[in-house]
C-alpha cells in the first residue's frame, strides 16, 4: 500500500533570480570546457575545477560584481523553514551539495520503499529533465543527475504530484510534461509564502554550487545553522559531487 508524503525541496539558486539568467547565458560554454574531464578523476577534483571556474569568472570576466541575490526570497525561505522545522525529527531533514542528492534521501532508504511523494520544488529550475538524452538515461540505465531528478521519481513510480515554485525569469518545461497527471498542477503555487499552510513530512535543501557564486555560499550555511539550532543537532551535508549523473535504483526495487 503506497503512502503519500509531502516533501519541501529548496534549491538555493532560487534566491539568485536577479542575475541567474545573465549567468546562464555567459558561463555555459566556459563550464562545459572545464567539466569535460570531470568523470574518472580523483576525489576532490570537481571542487578544484569549480574553484577554477569561479576564479575565471572573477579574474578574467570581472563578473562577480554583477552577481546579486534576492533578499526577500531568502527571508521567505528562512521564515518558512523556521515554521516547518519546529517539532521535526532530524531524520526528516537532509542537506546536499547538489540537487540530485534528494534521490539518496527519498529513494535510498528501504523504510521509504512504499512512499510516493508530493514534491514542492522551490527552485529556479524545474529539474524534471531538459534533454531527451537525460530522460533516456533514466529510463534505460536509472542514471540521473542534478537536472533530471524529477523524471527519475516519475519513471520509478515514486512521484504523486510535482509542484514548481519558480522565479518569473525561470524557463518553462516542455508542454508534453504538463499533460502527465503528476505534473498537471505544476504552477499551483507561485510564491514560497503560498506553502505556509502545507504540512511537510520531509525537507531537503541543496547548496547548488554550480549556480550560486562562492561569495553567497554563506546563505546555505546560514540556513543549515538555522536548522541545526531548531533541531538541536548537527546536520551533515551530502557532499557527493555531480558528474553527469549516477546510476541507482530505489531501495527495495
Amino acid at each position: 500500500m503506497q503512502e503519500i508524503k509531502n516533501v519541501l525541496s529548496i534549491d538555493m539558486d532560487y534566491v539568485m533570480a536577479p542575475c541567474i539568467q545573465l549567468y546562464n547565458r555567459m558561463v555555459g560554454p566556459i563550464f562545459d570546457d572545464l567539466k569535460e574531464d570531470f568523470d574518472d578523476r580523483e576525489v576532490g577534483y570537481y571542487g578544484t575545477r569549480m574553484k577554477e571556474f569561479w576564479d575565471y569568472m572573477d579574474d578574467e570576466l570581472c563578473c562577480s560584481r554583477f552577481f546579486m541575490f534576492d533578499n526577500t526570497k531568502y527571508e521567505d525561505i528562512k521564515n518558512l523553514l523556521s515554521s516547518k522545522l519546529k517539532g521535526m525529527n532530524d531524520s526528516k531533514v537532509y542537506f546536499g551539495k547538489e540537487h540530485d542528492s534528494i534521490l539518496t534521501f527519498l529513494c535510498g532508504d528501504i523504510n521509504k520503499k512504499d512512499y510516493v511523494y508530493n514534491i514542492y520544488n522551490v527552485d529556479h529550475h524545474h529539474d524534471i529533465y531538459y534533454q531527451d538524452t537525460a530522460r533516456d538515461r533514466i529510463e534505460n540505465f536509472a542514471c540521473a543527475g542534478l537536472a533530471e531528478w524529477g523524471w527519475y521519481l516519475y519513471d520509478f513510480g515514486k512521484l504523486n504530484k510535482f509542484y514548481w515554485i519558480k522565479n518569473k525569469e525561470s524557463h518553462y518545461p516542455f508542454k508534453d510534461i504538463e499533460d502527465e497527471s503528476e505534473f498537471c498542477n505544476l504552477y499551483d503555487y507561485e510564491n514560497v509564502t503560498d506553502l505556509e499552510d502545507i504540512f511537510f513530512d520531509y525537507i531537503f535543501v541543496c547548496k547548488s554550487e554550480y549556480y550560486v557564486p562562492p561569495k553567497y555560499h554563506f546563505l546555505f550555511d546560514s540556513i543549515k545553522s538555522l536548522a541545526e539550532t531548531i533541531l538541536n543537532t548537527k546536520l551533515l551535508v551530502d557532499n557527493t559531487s555531480y558528474c553527469d549523473g549516477r546510476t541507482r535504483f530505489p531501495a527495495g526495487w
